[in-house]
């Protein structure tokens, strides 16, 4: 028996229709049966979520977060007659003043070189192509350094460029960068494809506020862009902060997919205020962020969410918030754009540990070609199409989010909900478990704790394969004419508290083999007010919930009824008493006026 109240946000679930079918309940259920096999090593085996493995390796790293500038030759920019300062040997330098136009690091062996930026405006000249901090081939490490208690402006000339890696304020053409100093760094991007930071290799960030407004993307790098403690706002004609790398052959692809290395983006304890004309945070291969508690994340893309959504609008958005979108082929003349790998593979994952995060998209919120692992956080999330997108996997664990508006709520493969809080407000579909590129798969949505609440004008959760609900709170808000529960093999309640409020006549009833009692009732006519209770035969109400929207049908499941016990259930206008003799009970109609239970099959 449930032993206190339990008082349940109202849910309305619509249930879809299904015919008989015989009933295949596999003699042990692993709900990761196809990736990997239960819960920690489907994840080990997906991705290691391990904080340590994240991080980029570093040879000396050390040198990349001193910010000492003893022995520094001391160049006062005020002072220079020429349009250019080159530097040619390893060292450091310190820079203070005003200066018309750049300065350009030559190669210098292997020696590094560290600049100092001490209270700096650089500008190159109008008729200038070179970026105000230049980095040409080297291979000794190059570090910029913002001395604390300085404000420091740096623009980009604004002739058109004809290296393309000098498309930006500061670039490094061919080599990796390191940014530190907690002063502050403002970017200014003048020419038409000019962005903020563009770095052929590497980008690695450290203690830094910077603040960039770029024609272009805000920050890109090929291979990494790794940012640790910083403040950073970016207003981007394109994407915020792109790490990317495009092959030119299979061999190539092959190699960049295998190693995180390329195409990756970590970002650790950094707080983020992104305006962007398309993606918010993109990366190739694998995004992760661990954010702690306190950092904000904010995110608008390309003018955010639509005021009306709708199938059409969806459709025609541009301007992902959050993105991993894999490896591509570039089109070789005979050879075709190619995805690579398939659409679902594992190594293209987004994860995120901690953070806050207020996101407004054109386009999807979150979006992964393979993954999406959420393992703490908080969430406000607006969409003019998919909140949640994975081609493979999507996992909750440990995390609130709420989805305000959207078109659909989250869409994968396989969604996997092992505790935390899933808020959806949805224009179509709640929660579907489908992929419309992929066939062989084991759909499935997969829920073991936490609280799911679906508010859909459309599906409130569905899947191309199974349902099965061992624990927490399913509360789903349907709509008045679509199916609240939906699946091609059969749904399968073992514990947890669900309610379903939905029209008559499209329903869906669980398995016949679920180790839950539940209960189906339809009405004579549409509900539009009064409370859903369940009262036991001691008079304690076990739930009191408000609907939302017009039902005629509700499917009560609750970890607290037991066969052979009495309850009385108010729908409604609508009194009902019943003894549940058996797991399934039926009231105010059969089974057969309804629908069926469906099959269950894994």
């Amino acid at each position: 028996m449930i032993n206190k109240k339990l008082t349940l946000i109202a849910s309305l679930i619509l249930l879809s229709l299904t015919s008989c079918g015989s009933f295949e309940t596999p003699s042990t259920f692993d709900p990761w049966d196809k990736l990997g096999g239960g819960k920690e090593a489907t994840v080990g085996t997906l991705i290691d979520l391990d904080e340590e493995a994240y991080q980029p390796s570093f040879s000396n790293s050390e040198d990349l977060l001193n910010t000492d500038e003893d022995g520094s030759t001391i160049v006062n920019l005020s002072n220079l007659t020429t349009s250019q300062y080159t530097i040619t040997k390893a060292g450091k330098y310190s820079f203070n003043g005003n200066f018309n136009g750049s300065i350009v690091v030559e190669s210098c062996g292997d020696g590094n070189v560290q600049l100092f930026l001490n209270g700096v405006t650089i500008t190159p000249s109008s008729t200038s192509s070179l970026p105000a901090i230049l980095f040409k081939k080297t291979t000794g490490k190059r570090i910029i350094t913002i001395k604390e208690n300085t404000t420091n402006i740096l623009k980009d000339g604004a002739k058109n460029y004809g290296e393309d890696y000098d498309e930006a304020v500061i670039c490094s053409r061919r080599s990796s960068l390191a940014i530190n100093g907690n002063g502050k760094l403002i970017l200014e991007g003048v020419a038409i494809n000019s962005s903020g930071i563009k770095v052929k290799q590497e980008l690695r960030i450290f203690n830094s506020n910077i603040e960039i407004n770029a024609k272009n993307n805000g920050i890109k790098a090929d291979d990494l862009v790794y940012i640790k403690d910083a403040n950073i706002k970016i207003n981007a004609d394109n994407d915020g902060i792109k790490t990317s790398k495009d092959p030119l052959s299979t061999s190539e692809a092959n190699t960049f997919a295998s190693d995180s290395k390329y195409g990756y983006l970590y970002i650790e304890n950094t707080s983020l205020d992104i305006t962007s004309g398309d993606d918010g945070l993109s990366a190739n291969n694998t995004l992760y962020i661990n954010n702690g508690d306190t950092n904000l994340i904010k995110i608008k893309t390309n003018n955010g969410t639509p005021s009306t959504i709708n199938e059409i609008s969806s459709a025609t958005v541009n301007g992902k918030a959050i993105r991993v979108e894999g490896i591509n082929l570039v089109d070789l003349g005979t050879l075709q754009e190619t995805y690579f790998p398939a659409t679902h593979d594992k190594n293209y994952s987004l994860v995120i540990a901690g953070g806050r995060f207020d996101i407004n998209s054109n386009d999807d919120a979150l979006h992964s070609k393979g993954n999406i692992f959420i393992h703490g956080g908080e969430f406000s999330i607006t969409s003019g199409d998919d909140a949640l997108h994975a081609d493979n996997v999507f996992q909750l664990d440990e995390a609130e989010i709420n989805i305000n508006k959207c078109f659909e709520g989250v869409e994968a493969c396989a969604i996997e909900v092992y505790g935390g809080k899933l808020n959806v407000t949805s224009i179509d579909d709640g929660i579907t478990a489908n992929n419309s590129l992929i066939t062989d798969y084991d759909f499935h949505f997969f829920m073991e704790n936490g609280d799911v609440t679906i508010n859909s004008k459309d599906d409130g959760l569905s899947s191309n394969g199974w349902i099965q609900i061992s624990g927490g709170n399913l509360l789903i808000h349907g709509s008045e004419t679509k199916s609240a529960l939906d699946s091609e093999k059969g749904i399968l309640i073992n514990g947890g508290n669900i309610i379903a409020l939905g029209v008559g006549g499209l329903v869906e009833v669980p398995a016949i083999n679920s180790t839950q009692c539940y209960v189906c009732i339809t009405t004579p006519t549409p509900q539009t007010s009064n409370n859903i209770t369940v009262t036991d035969n001691e008079g304690s109400e076990l739930i009191n919930i408000k609907n939302l929207n017009k039902y005629q049908s509700a499917l009560i499941s609750l970890e607290g009824l037991e066969e052979g016990k009495t309850y009385s259930f108010r729908i409604g206008n609508q009194n009902y008493k019943t003894t549940l003799e058996k797991i399934n009970t039926a009231l105010g109609c059969n089974f057969n006026g309804i629908g069926n239970q469906g099959s269950y099959k894994k």
